[in-house]
């Protein structure tokens, strides 16, 4: 689920469509649809980890075999994700793991290891640069494992 659809569950309930009182943050009334709720809720973890392993193949969708995505913008997407995914962290990052990240303020983060794998983990709280720890210390460790930093000198 999104951070926006967390907040939200959290605080309209998900079974009204209704307005609800007048939001202070937003300054209006807001409301849910339900339908569109569930469907986020139900989905999106699955469809975040589809779309992250596709950006680590070449932009090919693993699950259906397809071409989604250009060479090109691939290459574009993961430059963007090594140099400003993880905001002031970003070189950080890339000098520690290798890899290729965006955060979210929802508290997960998305990294890529180009041709081996995608990941997505969803953990708050968040450090001081607006990235999640724990995500940030299981992705670093399941890189590890599996040899996911692309820049690492062979041995």
């Amino acid at each position: 689920m999104t951070a926006l659809w967390r907040a939200l569950a959290g605080v309209i309930p998900a079974a009204t469509a209704a307005a609800t009182p007048e939001n202070d943050a937003a300054g209006r009334n807001l409301s849910v649809l339900s339908d569109v709720y569930k469907s986020e809720s139900d989905t999106n973890q699955r469809n975040q980890a589809i779309g992250v392993l596709s950006v680590a193949f070449g932009g090919k969708n693993p699950v259906t075999g397809r071409q989604v995505m250009d060479g090109v913008p691939v290459s574009g997407v993961l430059a963007v994700m090594a140099t400003a995914g993880l905001s002031d962290d970003s070189g950080k990052w890339l000098y520690h793991t290798g890899l290729q990240a965006k955060s979210g303020v929802g508290g997960g983060i998305i990294g890529v290891s180009p041709g081996k794998f995608g990941i997505v983990v969803v953990s708050p709280p968040l450090d001081d640069a607006g990235n999640s720890v724990r995500a940030q210390r299981a992705i670093t460790e399941i890189s590890n494992a599996l040899g996911g930093n692309p820049l690492a000198s062979a041995r």
